[in-house]
């Protein structure tokens, strides 16, 4: 896999993010449009659309699946395809890397080792350039509103986008809350990602992490650690929510498990031969 191949298939990527970022944000502005047409006469709203509303119109998440709980459950689709995206773009790497111009970068690197850092590294940067894109079309978008790139979440907002309200602390809300979390889980579902695709292959690490996010949706709990990325259990908005160290710890040990297995794995395979030793 060579540098301008790698260069444009990441381009592809991004601009599938920027696309996927914008349906979302006209998604959520024709939620709350219609929501204000339905809404009792004598009501008022203030919603400003600032850069921390878009932010939440992506990472608003879901409250747990416990049923028999009077909470009514809504899959998080717009945060289940920005993380899936995220994943599936991802997956490829892995096994085109080992090819063409990538072996020779891993026998002038001389260690095992040092090519699988740089892996991480690669994927670290790129999960933050995913991050960087939709946060740019969320500034777009404010912008356009005349808001400003405002962190602050319109306490109307959550009413309006059916955010289980009923637990809020009180007012006032900001994205910053949240989106470091979102950063720290990205980085380490991409790690783990990377990890199970030298594992397992790519259609099986893909298929083992949207696993993931549906059991991070639907569950509670280390094995969906992804649940930590979603506003609705935030404990700056929500009572009995995550922290941002509890989000941090957890991520860090799926992240560091995640380089150690990985490596020790690509350490042990053979890496050079017929297309049937390579990564299935």
């Amino acid at each position: 896999m060579d540098v301008l191949a790698t260069l444009r298939s990441t381009g592809i990527w991004l601009t599938a993010c920027a696309f996927c970022c914008v349906l979302m944000l006209v998604a959520l502005r024709l939620e709350v449009g219609m929501a204000l047409a339905g809404a009792d006469d004598g009501m008022t709203f203030d919603v400003a659309f600032t850069l921390g509303d878009y932010l939440l119109g992506y990472f608003a998440g879901c409250v747990p699946f416990t049923g028999g709980d009077d909470r009514a459950f809504a899959p998080p689709i717009g945060w289940f395809v920005f993380f899936l995206l995220l994943v599936v773009g991802l997956a490829r790497y892995p096994r085109e890397s080992l090819r063409g111009f990538g072996q020779q970068v891993l026998i002038a690197c001389g260690s095992r080792w040092t090519w699988w850092w740089a892996k991480c590294v690669w994927v670290a940067g790129s999960v933050l350039l995913f991050c960087a894109t939709a946060l740019l079309v969320a500034l777009l978008f404010s912008l356009i509103a005349g808001s400003g790139p405002s962190w602050s979440v319109s306490p109307d907002m959550l009413y309006l986008i059916d955010f289980p309200w009923q637990e809020l602390r009180g007012a006032p809300y900001d994205a910053l809350s949240f989106m470091g979390a979102v950063v720290v889980v990205a980085i380490s579902l991409g790690l783990f990602q990377l990890c199970l695709s030298f594992l397992f292959g790519t259609i099986s690490g893909v298929g083992a992490s949207a696993g993931l996010l549906v059991a991070s949706a639907f569950g509670v709990g280390p094995i969906g650690f992804c649940a930590f990325s979603m506003a609705a259990r935030c404990g700056a908005f929500v009572a009995d929510g995550w922290l941002l160290a509890e989000a941090i710890a957890v991520c860090g040990v799926v992240a560091i498990a995640s380089m150690l297995v990985g490596g020790i794995a690509f350490n042990r395979r053979r890496c050079f031969g017929s297309e049937d030793s390579l990564w299935v």
